[in-house]
């Protein structure tokens, strides 16, 4: 055998060591050199064989994952064409000479879109429904981008203004009537000046979030401001129609966790993320070092979103408002939320109202409000704490010396938890604003008193909003 047929000799590792034994790659060849009959008694015929192996051939690896060849082979071309295109297209040179960008920032930004296509395992493109929907997919998001220079010229006459002016502009709120998502990828990636951009209501969807979290991601954009609030991110809206897809949130978390990522206020209220989307923001927000407003309120998020994001608050140093209102959290979450917070002390707004805590969660908070040295505000509106709920909250004020802002109004906290608050002001000296309107009750601490006197006391039946050092009015 020549160099070229020669395999590994294993004969060291046989349990045979009087044989040889010698170990070829995948797919050597066996072609016959000549035969003849050997055995006097009983005749056998022998055959000659001479291995082959053939570097040109393909391996396993590469057979089996011919159908992926295609789909890379194909993003690959579509790339090039798109480069091809914007060197020669009129409307394309003028687009890219009004933002300073090339061909090359284009071509990589498609780039970075098409490679989630094309990137599956090997097994993903067998199934042919599979495989014919990553090449509409990838054809689809090429077609996108190509349609960049007509989709922002109508743009511009929807909002009557120029180009340039859009491209330069520092704050840009779209419509829902003018907002679409190849326009909201196509401003994030080529705004020079852009620091906020306001999508709320705009329907951009998984695709829309996809293209604008690849340009946040390439860091094409200095945005600092992001507002996403019912853009149905995940495929899926408030009535759970549609079917949920993760990838575009999957794309934003990656431009969260990147170097390129200046975002500090992040909206996503109403979005229908649910406890997948918040596991894997939750990842995000663990390593993000800009963020410090983040709204996912609405969310359906529920206790193990709610424990996702608690997750993540343990060791996030930048948050400093947090807002997961209307998210079923109940009082596991709360409890989830409390025992993670206590390791915090960056946050300053915990943000929980009408997510069904009970009584039960109201104990977790106020173990958190004993312990906790850095959380100003604390909204606990609607919730069914009721009376022993907010008896918890009132003992554990006692203690705590961070606390500013209290709200427990829609709680159905009775009459006689009045005083409970108004005594627990004698040793808390940090509450300023304490809220229990729409209960028939209110609470109020004369500024400098020492006790509830009786003008407190009158006080607190007349008052709804509670602002030390402020004069109380009568309710409305």
């Amino acid at each position: 055998m020549g160099m070229v047929d020669r395999g590994a000799d294993i004969a060291w590792l046989s349990q045979y060591p009087h044989e040889k034994e010698i170990l070829f790659a995948p797919l050597s060849g066996l072609e016959v050199q000549s035969s003849r009959v050997d055995g006097s008694v009983l005749a056998r015929e022998v055959l000659e064989m001479r291995l082959s192996i053939n570097l040109a051939s393909l391996t396993i690896e590469q057979v089996i994952s011919k159908r992926r060849k295609v789909v890379q082979d194909m993003c690959e071309q579509l790339i090039e064409r798109r480069h091809g295109q914007i060197q020669k297209d009129a409307p394309w040179q003028a687009l890219c000479a009004a933002t300073g960008k090339s061909a090359d920032d284009v071509s990589t930004y498609l780039r970075a879109l098409l490679e989630p296509i094309a990137s599956h395992d090997t097994d993903y493109y067998n199934e042919d429904a599979q495989l014919g929907g990553a090449i509409n997919d990838a054809v689809t998001m090429a077609g996108r981008v190509a349609s960049w220079p007509k989709v922002l010229q109508a743009l511009t006459k929807e909002l009557n203004i120029d180009l340039p002016r859009l491209l330069t502009a520092s704050v840009v709120k779209l419509q829902p009537k003018v907002a679409n998502p190849v326009a909201v990828g196509a401003i994030a990636l080529l705004s020079t000046h852009i620091t906020e951009l306001g999508l709320d209501n705009a329907a951009i969807g998984p695709t829309g979030l996809t293209m604008l979290a690849t340009a946040i991601h390439r860091g094409a954009a200095p945005l600092r401001t992001l507002r996403l609030a019912g853009n149905v991110l995940c495929g899926v809206d408030k009535q759970g129609t549609g079917i949920y897809t993760a990838d575009g949130l999957s794309k934003l978390c990656d431009a969260i966790s990147s170097e390129h990522c200046r975002l500090e206020t992040l909206d996503m209220r109403g979005n229908c993320i649910f406890a997948v989307g918040a596991a894997l923001l939750g990842g995000a927000l663990a390593t993000n070092r800009t963020l410090t407003t983040l709204d996912l309120s609405d969310n359906n998020l529920h206790i193990n979103g709610a424990a996702s994001i608690g997750d993540a608050l343990r060791v996030n140093r930048t948050l400093r408002e947090v807002d997961l209102g209307e998210n079923q959290v109940q009082a596991a979450g709360a409890r989830a939320l409390s025992q993670s917070l206590a390791s915090n002390h960056t946050l300053r707004t915990l943000k929980l109202s009408r997510n069904k805590l009970l009584e039960a969660g109201a104990t977790s908070v106020g173990e958190l409000l004993r312990s906790t040295q850095s959380l100003k505000h604390l909204d606990l509106g609607d919730n069914g704490l009721g009376s022993a709920g907010a008896t918890h909250l009132a003992e554990a004020l006692r203690s705590n010396r961070s606390l500013v802002g209290l709200n427990l109004c829609n709680n159905h906290i009775k009459e006689e938890a009045r005083l409970l608050f108004a005594e627990a002001l004698k040793d808390n000296e940090s509450l300023t604003e304490l809220n229990l309107k729409d209960e028939g009750i209110g609470a109020a601490l004369m500024a400098g008193a020492a006790a509830p006197t009786k003008a407190a006391t009158k006080l607190l039946e007349r008052t709804k909003t509670f602002k030390r050092g402020a004069q109380p009015g009568p309710a409305a």
